[in-house]
């Protein structure tokens, strides 16, 4: 009833609190959503009623589903359903063979369609008018017309069989075969129907009959504005441009609405210039238009411009043409057609280099309209020449491989064009680099051949192509380019983000006379990516500063707040949240989910489930659900991240996906719930249908590991179906040496060592291990090993925010800020410890003692302190800051490289599971 009544959310609310949904209740919430075209939404709720499998669907569930298939793009979604419905064995129901013909129609499939068609046993009058209709509607005049006769014998037509077969009669101009089946329909005693009327009416007049035409349109009782529109252009179509006239004008006595479909029919009524009270007419339709604001229409624009052509006032078609907003290839060609219809024959073939230009791809109306330009030119020759590379275009454009018949293009004499080469390049992605390595430059010396380097689509073709080869791209960047629009600029920008080259892609950016929004948000966004943080934020706040920039959008927006994630930079991170604010700018998905990390990854795990529950339920996604379930994981919170998982599945029509469940099992991990991670492990595959990857299985092996479940981790080790990476070694070492397991750290630093011989972390956690038994000697050659591999340990860096200003610190780094002052703070806090604690702690230097030392320098009592560390705090410095938080009553937050731990009155949020 609510998605029936346009509620659909309190329909969503009355459904997910049902204890017991049956099969009606799943069909309406998933009818519900494709009613509101919510079509995301209601395939969630179907592939989430797949998953749980307490519920079987049915007819109604299949063709629901299936009606949602609307366009080319949708036809893997049509074949996956076909699948289904065979494997559950719907396929001989003919309500579910005829929302499969309609389905695979729309989708521009219409073999399949006869597929389907020819396996059906039990068919019915809808079957075989979704077959006439969607041969039709795809010019398949002739197969639609035989199976039309197949149903008269049948008699099994309705009024839509007969429109659609009316339809293919006008498409082939059978005058004979339309005169039959309007017989036949005047026989059949069919209600009246304005559908078939206007079918007729077209027939006719297509057929250039159209005084039948004219006593269709007198037999019917109401004629409709598409009625109406239909006579209009039969007129037109049939030169009997006064009559068109005439009918208008007595439309607009009677009052009868008008709108832009009528005035776009009767400016196609101008079709002969020597009439003398034709401009005069056009001249009040354009009047007309502009009174209706009609002139934002595309189509009564292109008919204006055709009308003032057509009059002789060439300047006003050129005036109205470029006063348009938007256009399409019809509007070209209506002005290339011009031109060459007043003998401007040069001009028509510099607007046609303009279209090119402008990126719209020519149509076969177009190298018409420039052979008749040419002619009246005398360039015959140019014109043919444009008809083929035309052809070749065509035969690029649906060919599996371009690029294999750019040879051919050569040797048949044809001189590429703009469209050529971007078609060409599209598929140089599918070759191997090796070859793409020989042949780019040889397509690079070719597009400067036929001088269209300058061209900004086939500039930027190129550049997207030499980004898959970024070596070559440093190359193509050192040379004179032509950068002098904006969109082609920013693409070379791009490409050599991708290709991580961050110091040419800022020159490059250095050097743009202008910079649009995207040229900003690419920099910021691919600093912020590729571990430049704090250059992000430079170049955010240069953008603020600079008053010829742009404002930032909610692009730019979130890859600011990615960087300051990074860094943890709270006070950056609240001042953008309310930036977004001041500027009442609406928090899409991906704003809301940068929020949510960039508050998780600096501590504030309240502030980022305030952004959380403040999220329309639409805004609300899968994504969103997963980064909040992460952030109460990484803060130890493990019991309220299962709960909020179980909230997802339980109350919403989102399905979870494989990151959801890896934050799932890294809240069991940080925990330490093994029969819940165990649980979930197995649901995984079982509830949701998803096989687990290596980072899945690497957190059931740190679960077991971490607990002393030695056997348990490497038997899940043998079970991966996957080798094992740096990842699953590391969990094996790190739960080994937490339990002492000599032969299992032996083993996975071994396993380390092979797949990253460079990772100093191994080496030293099991030199740690050597050292806490007193084996000193194993100790020793794990420090020659690590020498023999040229090992460095990676130094330990702690930051920490101060009012807006970021401090590194490194172990034992005596060139920090304020060094003297800040180690005279490092030992002043031991001796409290000392003496308040009883607890004598080594390590005084490591980074993590310098940066939270700083922080009770440098801010007030009672404040929070926040640091950020590259790598695992160590024991030591973790059992300091503990007792620290309890002798200086400071909240203290020390994010690693693994987990937060939240320090709070001489307890830590890890609970020492760690």
């Amino acid at each position: 009833m609510y998605s029936k009544c346009d509620q659909l959310q309190d329909a969503a609310k009355v459904f997910d609190e049902m204890p017991l949904k049956d099969t009606v209740s799943w069909n309406s919430m998933i009818s519900g959503c494709f009613l509101k075209e919510q079509f995301s939404r209601g395939f969630q709720y179907f592939k989430r009623m797949l998953i749980l499998k307490k519920c079987r669907y049915d007819q109604a569930t299949l063709t629901t589903v299936v009606s949602i298939c609307t366009n080319p793009e949708l036809s893997y979604a049509c074949s996956m359903m076909h699948s289904l419905i065979i494997s559950s064995g719907f396929e001989s129901v003919v309500q579910v063979g005829n929302a499969l013909i309609t389905g695979y129609f729309r989708c521009g499939c219409p073999l399949s369609s006869r597929k389907v068609f020819d396996a059906m046993v039990e068919r019915n009058v809808i079957t075989w008018t979704a077959m006439v209709s969607g041969l039709a509607q795809g010019q398949l005049f002739n197969e639609s017309l035989l199976l039309f006769r197949e149903i008269l014998r049948a008699e099994e037509a309705n009024s839509t069989t007969y429109a659609s077969s009316l339809l293919a009669c006008s498409g082939l101009r059978t005058l004979s075969e339309g005169r039959q089946i309007h017989g036949r329909i005047e026989k059949s005693g069919l209600p009246s129907d304005l559908h078939v009327e206007s079918a007729l009416m077209d027939m006719y007049s297509k057929c250039g009959m159209i005084e039948d035409a004219l006593q269709v349109f007198h037999s019917c009782v109401e004629p409709d504005e598409v009625f109406l529109t239909v006579l209009l252009v039969s007129f037109a179509q049939n030169g009997m441009e006064d009559r068109a006239f005439e009918m208008f004008a007595e439309l607009l006595g009677k009052g009868i609405a008008i709108d832009e479909n009528m005035v776009s029919a009767v400016l196609g009524a101008f079709g002969c210039a020597s009439r003398p009270f034709a401009l005069a007419l056009g001249k009040q339709i354009h009047s007309l238009t502009v009174k209706k604001c009609f002139l934002s229409n595309i189509y009564v624009c292109n008919g204006l411009i055709n009308m003032y052509s057509k009059c002789g006032e060439l300047k006003d078609s050129i005036k109205l043409f470029n006063l348009m907003q938007y256009r399409n290839s019809v509007s070209w060609n209506s002005m290339i057609a011009a031109f060459g219809r007043h003998g401007y024959g040069s001009e028509a073939l510099q607007f046609y280099q303009e279209m090119l230009s402008n990126g719209t791809a020519p149509t076969d109306i177009t190298y018409l309209s420039l052979l008749h330009a040419c002619s009246h030119a005398g360039s015959v020759e140019k014109g043919i020449e444009l008809l083929h590379i035309f052809a070749w275009n065509c035969l690029l454009r649906s060919h599996p491989s371009p690029v294999s018949l750019y040879p051919r293009i050569l040797r048949h004499g044809c001189r590429p064009d703009s469209f050529t080469f971007p078609l060409i390049l599209s598929s140089v992605s599918l070759i191997t680099p090796h070859l793409l390595s020989s042949l780019l430059p040889q397509l690079h010396a070719h597009i400067h051949l036929y001088g269209l380097f300058h061209h900004p689509h086939v500039l930027s073709s190129l550049i997207s192509s030499y980004s898959a080869l970024p070596s070559d791209l440093l190359l193509f960047l050192s040379l004179p380019l032509p950068l002098h629009d904006l969109p082609t600029s920013n693409s070379l920008l791009s490409s050599l983000l991708r290709a991580d080259h961050l110091l040419p892609a800022r020159k490059l950016f250095d050097q743009l006379p202008h910079r649009n929004v995207l040229s900003w948000s690419s920099l910021i966004h691919g600093h912020a990516n590729l571990g430049q943080p704090h250059a992000a934020l430079s170049l955010f706040n240069a953008m603020l500063a600079d008053p010829r920039a742009p404002p930032p959008n909610l692009f730019t927006l979130s890859s600011v707040l990615a960087a300051c994630a990074r860094l943890g930079a709270l006070h950056h991170g609240l001042w953008i949240h309310g930036f977004i604010s001041r500027r009442g700018l609406s928090i899409n998905a991906v704003v809301a989910t940068s929020l949510i990390d960039m508050y998780s990854k600096c501590g504030c795990v309240q502030h980022a489930l305030n952004v959380f529950d403040e999220l329309a339920p639409q805004i609300r996604d899968a994504t969103a659900w997963t980064a909040m379930i992460s952030c109460l994981a990484v803060h130890g919170l493990a019991r309220e991240a299962l709960a909020m998982f179980d909230d997802m599945v339980r109350n919403t029509s989102l399905t979870p996906n494989s990151v959801t469940l890896l934050a799932v099992l890294q809240a069991c991990v940080h925990g330490g719930l093994i029969r819940e991670g165990e649980r979930h492990f197995a649901a995984m595959r079982s509830d949701f249908g998803i096989a687990p990857s290596i980072e899945h299985f690497g957190c059931m092996v740190d679960l077991y590991a971490r607990a002393g479940l030695i056997d348990r981790a490497w038997s899940t080790v043998r079970s991966m179906p996957m080798p094992p990476d740096s990842l699953i070694w590391g969990a094996l070492l790190g739960g080994s040496r937490t339990h002492g397991d000599i032969l299992t750290c032996k083993a996975a630093i071994k396993g380390l060592i092979e797949i990253e011989p460079e990772n100093s972390a191994a080496y030293v956690l099991l030199s740690n291990v050597y050292a806490k038994m007193g084996k000193w000697d194993e100790v020793s050659s794990i420090r020659r090993l690590m020498e023999q591999n040229s090992v460095k340990k990676t130094p330990g860096c702690s930051s920490i925010e101060v009012d807006g200003q970021f401090h590194d610190f490194y172990a034992g780094d005596i060139s920090a800020l304020e060094a003297e002052e800040l180690y005279l703070m490092v030992e002043e806090m031991m001796g409290r410890l000392r003496r308040d604690e009883g607890k004598e702690l080594a390590l005084l230097t490591h980074s993590e003692k310098l940066a939270v030392a700083f922080g009770l320098m440098k801010t007030r009592e009672g404040t929070e302190i926040r640091v950020v560390k590259n790598l695992r705090i160590c024991v030591d410095c973790h059992e300091a800051i503990r007792l620290v938080s309890r002798v200086y009553a400071r909240e203290i937050y020390v994010r690693d490289c693994n987990r937060f731990h939240h320090f709070k009155d001489g307890h830590c949020s890890c609970k020492n599971y760690w």
